[in-house]
């Protein structure tokens, strides 16, 4: 959390329009939300990244827009086997493997909207009410 904090804080002056607000969009996590005990820490550091977004949204408004995307499960790694993989996919309502371009097209659509700020889009195929 150090560094995107050094690096808002750093930037902002260049960030900085009131006609035409700058923006920030910080990659987070579903994890945030729900955390797992298997990854504590690695939760808890995105947890505290996504109240350091919405503090930065008020923080720099309204001459920058402080955002972030909740990614979920969007692409597999190589050492994935095949039974984690169906674990996951039945745990999710859209269950396929999207790959990278939902968090693209969201980044698309923020960048679009001047009105959104303080927001958290999940992008996670309905993973995140799917788990108890």
């Amino acid at each position: 959390m150090l560094f995107p904090s050094l690096l808002t804080h750093e930037l902002a002056p260049y960030l900085f329009d009131e006609k035409t607000p700058g923006l920030v969009v910080n990659m987070t996590d579903i994890y945030a939300d729900n955390p797992s005990h298997q990854h504590s820490l690695y939760c808890s550091t995105k947890a505290g990244l996504e109240n350091l977004t919405r503090s930065f949204a008020k923080k720099f408004a309204p001459g920058i827009r402080c955002n972030s995307i909740m990614p979920g499960p969007l692409k597999f790694l190589p050492e994935h086997s095949q039974a984690q993989k169906e674990q996951v996919l039945n745990a999710t309502l859209l269950p396929f493997e999207a790959g990278f371009n939902p968090v693209f097209q969201t980044i698309e659509f923020i960048l679009a909207n001047p009105f959104v700020t303080g927001t958290a889009i999940k992008v996670d195929g309905g993973r995140s009410i799917c788990r108890g």
